[in-house]
């Protein structure tokens, strides 16, 4: 992989596996289920964790909340939250930044905290 605009999109599509929410590879059936059904109005595509400086470092990337919410109305999530518990990692950072204090009022204003 070399890191190009949509190359994972594609790969996944390519695969018969397209990314839930990408209105350019993905099926815009499902799509439109998962959208109006559930209320999806993203990309499904998130990057979990990533290591650096050789596998010393770990930096991990809970879900948003948004999306969270989502995905624990399906039947996948259950067996998800057992493969990875780390999906099930509030959001947090320390010095407000998008998910810090402020992120996390502004989800009280919306009701989705």
């Amino acid at each position: 992989l070399t890191g190009r605009t949509h190359q994972i999109r594609r790969h996944a599509y390519r695969i018969g596996h397209p990314v839930l929410g990408d209105t350019q590879h993905g099926d815009s059936k499902v799509n439109r289920m998962w959208r109006t059904r559930r209320g999806l109005n993203r990309l499904a595509l998130h990057c979990l964790s990533i290591r650096l400086n050789g596998g010393s470092d770990e930096l991990v990337a809970p879900l948003d909340p948004k999306i969270r919410s989502v995905l624990e109305r399906t039947t996948l999530w259950e067996e998800a939250c057992r493969n990875e518990p780390r999906i099930l990692l509030d959001p947090i950072d320390e010095r407000g930044g998008t998910f810090g204090r402020h992120y996390r009022k502004s989800l009280q204003k919306e009701g989705t905290a």
